[in-house]
């Protein structure tokens, strides 16, 4: 993979592990973005202390994935 940035070489091995990995981290900003856009703060959020996380889950439970 390459952009104007540079290339990034990913091992085969983990390509199935990066890409699991990948889509978990896109459902987590998406979380963060919406609780943003909501009015919250990003403190707690970006990184998510526990509490935040408890509430990811139940967001990410009632959204069917």
């Amino acid at each position: 993979m390459a952009d104007s940035d540079g290339i990034l070489v990913i091992p085969p091995a983990i390509a199935e592990e990066l890409v699991d990995e990948c889509i978990e981290q896109e459902k987590e900003e998406a979380f963060i973005f919406e609780m943003v856009k909501q009015g919250n703060s990003v403190d707690g959020l970006y990184p998510m202390n526990a509490q935040w996380r408890a509430r990811y889950q139940e967001w990410e439970g009632a959204q069917g994935d």
